[in-house]
């Protein structure tokens, strides 16, 4: 019986721009805060 790792095919490294770094370390949004039904109503038509 042989044993292996998993081969993972993904591309990398890849340069990430500050702004979106900057992005990903902002809080999270609740999917249930006013925050997002202000924006979700914002962007599209309710």
């Amino acid at each position: 019986m042989y044993y292996h790792q998993p081969l993972l095919l993904t591309p990398g490294p890849t340069p990430v721009p500050d702004a979106i770094m900057r992005e990903i370390q902002a809080p999270m949004v609740g999917h249930r805060s006013k925050i997002l039904k202000t924006s979700h109503n914002k962007h599209f038509k309710v």
